[in-house]
């Protein structure tokens, strides 16, 4: 009986912990979202990468038709269109969104964090993995 309860103890701490994480990176992640939006619309790839590096974060600028315009880690002319994306769909509505899925990159699930913006149409960051 003692074992059950304590795998039952176990099982519900991790869950509480695990869900406390995940609000918490997803607050951080809008935050740095939010600081990064204020990127001059006139900044250059050398500041977007300075803004990137000093927020921790990976910095992509998607334009309205789901261009990628800039990745701080990725060449942006070598990546698909993100106009399909869950949370890009709802930054291009002018919604903050975040969601969880698998990254076509890497094969392991990413945290991505959006938001919509006056330079670009959405910044889009992320953490990972997740899940």
């Amino acid at each position: 009986m003692l074992v059950v309860a304590l795998a039952i103890v176990d099982f519900l701490t991790s869950r509480v912990a695990e869900r406390t994480h995940m609000n918490s990176l997803q607050r951080e992640l809008f935050e740095k979202a939010r600081m990064l939006s204020h990127v001059p619309p006139a900044a250059k790839v050398p500041e977007l990468e300075a803004f990137a590096r000093a927020a921790d974060a990976r910095l992509t600028l998607i334009a309205r038709d789901g261009r990628v315009i800039f990745d701080s880690d990725n060449d942006p002319e070598r990546m698909e269109n993100h106009r399909n994306r869950p949370e890009i769909v709802a930054a291009l509505a002018g919604k903050e969104a975040n969601s969880i899925r698998l990254s076509p990159t890497m094969g392991i699930s990413f945290l991505y964090t959006a938001i919509p913006v006056e330079a670009a149409a959405v910044i889009e960051a992320f953490a990972g993995p997740c899940g």
